[in-house]
């Protein structure tokens, strides 16, 4: 039952994950995301590749199963692995770096020289089982933790106070980004109060499951720190390297920890999809060419008032004087407004008719002088405003314009980090050999050791 419990508590974290799309979470605290008491009938289904393969998708499905004591550390590993039947009578080949192989899902007899397995063919799938000391393309280290202070497994079985548990993780690969999923659970009556970071908690039944996800590795790759523009909208998201679960307990006691790792996440990203980041990071960079001739038109504009301000300038002092000429002349005049009242006749009338000329000229040059003040301070007014419309373009352009131009870049560098792990991603197919042109998938499960006080 603890197995089964286990796998299918495990089947739905990693469920979440994957809908998720494996989301770099910094998530703490709890969360209860799943209850009940019913488990499969069929234990044995959910440790078969098939089970987390469709075998119409690959030749060869292989779980590495790897049993390690408390701290993470490997003592075995064993490989389960599906070959599929290609049809026919024909003997079926694999390549293997096994040891200890034995049929696990039929009578097929097999021959094994130099890493070439030929399977006979009845015309079923070869399942088969068989060890490994290859090294792990991945790793998870546990450190235990007592009130604070590291403490080993041992000494820490039958302890009772604030436990925590930290997991770190290590990709062994160059590089191959793996999903690393971890679940630990917990007898909900011994262990209260379970938080942690990068975890998320479901309760089934009397047991609590916490859960964390991490992709080791993956900050380092994307180098997202170097990327100023996008890491400034990308604010604290990190892909962290490790979990950690805390807990009260009255007697510590662990069954185990299982940590699943696969890769295979990027293989989603189709070339269409990461064309269409492409094209965008592209109309982030155009917005700055657009913004460069809004700035050259305003610039003629401000050229062109700067003009126009000078010339008015020019006018309106033209005005004031004549206006002032105007004025001397009236007051000049002013007595020969009074002879031509008493000079008799038409003389009389002429004379007194120019002055009255002078006078009107006088009055309306005043009047447009006094006007000259109010164009030459709109004009000012308009030139002003358009100096500061320059200012906010120019603005505009070394900071909001810059910095999506810059982003535009970063996503540019982003997505060719991506494509290139992409590739890494689609290469790794299989753990213990794989032969010439078959398609394969595997799937990595390490489980450490009981803590129980003696």
């Amino acid at each position: 039952m603890k197995k089964v419990k286990a796998w299918l508590a495990l089947l739905c974290a990693v469920s979440i994950v994957i809908l998720s799309s494996c989301g770099a979470s910094d998530y703490t605290g709890t969360a209860d995301v799943l209850s009940g008491n019913e488990a499969p009938s069929q234990a044995e289904e959910v440790f078969t590749p098939k089970a987390f393969v469709d075998p119409d998708r690959t030749d060869k499905a292989e779980i590495v199963y790897v049993t390690a004591n408390a701290l993470g550390a490997p003592e075995k590993t064993e490989v389960s692995v599906t070959l599929k039947n290609p049809g026919g009578l024909e003997p079926i080949t694999d390549h293997t770096t096994l040891s200890g192989i034995r049929n696990t899902g039929g009578n097929e007899d097999f021959t094994l020289a130099d890493g070439v397995l030929m399977w006979e063919n009845h015309g079923e799938d070869i399942t088969y089982k068989g060890v490994s000391d290859a090294p792990l393309p991945v790793g998870v280290k546990v450190t235990y933790y007592l009130d604070g202070a590291e403490i080993s497994p041992e000494a820490l079985a039958g302890k009772s106070g604030r436990v925590k548990l930290r997991f770190d993780y290590t990709n062994n690969t160059d590089y191959v980004p793996f999903v690393c999923a971890t679940l630990v659970m917990f007898d909900g009556e011994a262990f209260r109060n379970i938080t942690g970071s990068g975890i998320r908690l479901l309760n089934y039944g009397d047991t609590a499951v916490a859960f964390g996800v991490t992709v080791p590795g993956l900050e380092k790759q994307l180098e997202l720190s170097g990327l100023k523009a996008l890491g400034e909208q990308l604010g604290d998201v990190r892909f962290n390297d490790y979990i950690e679960i805390e807990a009260d307990t009255a007697a510590f006691s662990l069954e185990y920890t299982e940590t699943v790792a696969f890769n295979g996440i990027l293989s989603a990203l189709s070339d269409e999809d990461l064309q269409e980041l492409t094209d965008t990071a592209e109309k982030l960079g155009d917005a700055t060419g657009a913004s460069d001739q809004l700035k050259n038109g305003v610039d003629q504009l401000v050229e062109g008032l700067t003009g126009f301000q000078a010339g008015l300038n020019a006018y309106t002092e033209g005005v004031d004087q004549c206006a002032e000429g105007a004025r001397q002349l009236k007051e000049s005049l002013k007595a020969l407004g009074d002879i031509g009242a008493l000079l008799p006749g038409p003389l009389g009338d002429t004379v007194s008719g120019l002055y009255e000329g002078i006078a009107g000229l006088s009055e309306g040059l005043d009047a447009l002088s006094a006007n000259s003040q109010s164009l030459r301070d709109g004009a000012a007014s308009i030139l002003s405003g358009s100096g500061a419309l320059s200012d906010g373009v120019s603005t505009l352009n070394a900071e909001a314009l810059a910095k999506m131009a810059q982003m535009g870049g970063d996503v540019k560098t982003l997505i060719e980090k991506v494509k290139t792990l992409r590739g890494a991603d689609d290469a790794y197919r299989n753990f213990s050999g794989i032969a010439a042109g078959k398609t394969g998938s595997v799937l990595f499960m390490i489980e450490t050791a009981q803590i129980k006080a003696e």
